[in-house]
């Protein structure tokens, strides 16, 4: 809700690099071994593919819906939730 921290204290940071740090600090150690791996697949095969070599400052909502949208339309889950 506005706090943008990370943002602000490194303009340079790639979804990449953000990913890969969530995933080794916060996943491993807070979740379950299944939901760790979900994450990361999940990260992996569908985020870092289409956004990951962007700065995390520049990537914008319509480009995360844009990938959802086309995450659904090529017959993958979250389209029923109205993502």
């Amino acid at each position: 809700m506005g706090d943008l921290g990370i943002l602000e204290r490194n303009q340079s940071l790639t979804l990449q690099e953000y990913i890969t740090t969530c995933v080794n600090d916060h996943v491993a150690i807070n979740l379950k071994g299944g939901a760790h791996r979900i994450y990361e697949g999940i990260m992996r095969n569908h985020c870092l593919p289409a956004l990951g070599s962007k700065l995390l400052a520049e990537i914008t909502r319509a480009e995360i819906r844009q990938v959802i949208t086309e995450k659904v339309r090529a017959g993958m889950g979250g389209g029923r939730r109205g993502i």
